[in-house]
């Protein structure tokens, strides 16, 4: 259904949803997901997290391997308002497959 809307209105919803629907709707199909990945990127939301943030604090794998497949919209550096990395959420929530591929794509130790 919401396919149905138009690219920019998606994107006006995606730009004020919470870590958590942010996820959610990225998550909910992959078709959203793949024509909204560098936006949802390159959103930061008020705490600093991004969707990368988001993925490895949750440790989802297959989510991120589709996210990491996009070098162009991922940047390991970026900090969330605590200076914490996506490595750094993943790492702290015990999440081992997902610090793995984060580290074999390339995340500075």
């Amino acid at each position: 259904m919401l396919l149905q809307f138009p690219v920019e209105i998606l994107f006006n919803i995606i730009d004020h949803l919470g870590s958590e629907a942010l996820y959610t709707f990225a998550r909910s199909n992959k078709s959203i997901a793949n024509i909204s990945i560098k936006r949802l990127h390159r959103l930061a939301l008020e705490n600093g997290e991004t969707l990368l943030h988001v993925i490895a604090r949750k440790g989802d794998t297959k989510f991120l391997e589709l996210v990491l497949r996009r070098p162009e919209v991922v940047d390991f550096s970026k900090k969330d308002k605590w200076g914490r990395t996506p490595l750094l959420m993943a790492t702290t929530k015990g999440h081992v497959e997902a610090v793995k591929l984060l580290l074999e794509a390339g995340t500075p130790a």
